[in-house]
């Protein structure tokens, strides 16, 4: 066979199968059980990655700008702790209100921020011993891409490692938990 009826060939089959694919009915999709959660471990992720995303190199900024009102080092101690603290705390935050959203508090915050500060403060002096420049975008995308990775993960596994169980919900038509049985123990007498 030469190329040019090949092609036709191919195009005379990609035709006929697509008309037989779309002469089908596809099966309906089953319906979702009642008690099914949305992907919460993906919605804390990227909402942590996105508050990563801003806070980061926000808070570079800010650290900054407010160490250049004074000159002195003890002076630019607050620039330091908002440059480290604010991208741990927002992370943690954006978790916390999606993981939480719309159903009983599942997840808790405090743990996912003393986790979280600790891989900021963690990145923080690895940037500075590797002779990070905030001036430099390049140096500060591959921080901010570092945060990005690193402070969701953090706090995504603090809240699955400290989550409250999560409520049994029963279809009206099953039948009950039985309850549980008190047994004592101890027994005194006089």
């Amino acid at each position: 066979m030469n190329a040019p009826s090949l092609r036709k060939l191919f195009a005379v089959l990609s035709f006929a199968c697509a008309a037989a694919a779309l002469a089908e009915t596809p099966p309906a999709p089953a319906p979702a059980p009642k008690g099914e959660q949305r992907p919460t471990l993906l919605l804390q992720i990227g909402s942590g990655a996105v508050a990563a995303a801003v806070t980061a190199p926000v808070s570079i900024w800010l650290g900054q700008w407010m160490s250049s009102w004074t000159g002195s080092d003890l002076g630019a101690l607050p620039a330091l702790l908002l440059a480290v603290a604010l991208p741990p705390v927002a992370v943690s935050l954006a978790g916390f209100l999606i993981g939480n959203w719309g159903g009983p508090e599942r997840y808790h915050l405090s743990p996912a921020i003393w986790i979280t500060t600790g891989v900021s403060v963690a990145t923080f002096v690895v940037a500075g011993f590797l002779g990070f420049n905030a001036n430099e975008p390049a140096q500060l995308a591959a921080y901010t891409a570092a945060d990005m990775v690193l402070l969701p993960a953090a706090a995504v596994t603090t809240f699955q490692l400290t989550a409250s169980p999560a409520p049994v919900s029963l279809s009206p038509g099953e039948p009950k938990l039985p309850r549980l049985a008190t047994v004592p123990v101890v027994r005194i007498q006089f």
